[in-house]
């Protein structure tokens, strides 16, 4: 059974870390010098969402989801918990207590699109870049 606490400061560092080793896993696309400097902007961009922490029935955190006016702005898996349906549970809680019914998606993390299109979302518009301006187009999504 998963259940939440509301991130603190004393947890930043392990989600950075836990962060690393998902996009490790799973954002091949993502330029090393960019991965870097978003990383080094994590604790800011914590502070602009509110940062539920997942852990399972064991206290194991599984990962950690960000979310702000609806939308989900961060969901990352640790990497030994991923292709285990935590995402999936996460997500669909989520969307349960009504604190997500959007979400932007790298277009080149194509299992990224498919994990959201399976739960639900579908393709509403693109855009070339992402937020910061950067090579990377992203697909945004809404609840179908």
């Amino acid at each position: 059974m998963l259940h939440h606490q509301i991130a603190e400061k004393k947890d930043i560092d392990k989600l950075v870390s836990l962060w690393e080793r998902s996009v490790d896993a799973t954002h091949d696309f993502l330029q090393d010098s960019h991965k870097q400097e978003i990383k080094a902007m994590l604790p800011t961009y914590f502070s602009f969402v509110v940062v539920l922490v997942w852990y399972d029935s064991s206290q194991n955190i599984i990962g950690f989801s960000g979310t702000k006016d609806n939308h989900l702005e961060m969901l990352f898996i640790d990497p030994p918990f991923q292709q285990k349906g935590y995402g999936s549970d996460i997500l669909q809680i989520l969307i349960q207590m009504n604190w997500v019914d959007s979400v932007d998606v790298n277009k080149q993390n194509f299992p990224a699109y498919k994990f959201y299109q399976k739960n639900g979302f579908k393709l509403i518009s693109e855009s070339p870049t992402d937020t910061q301006g950067l090579p990377y187009p992203i697909l945004h999504m809404q609840l179908d």
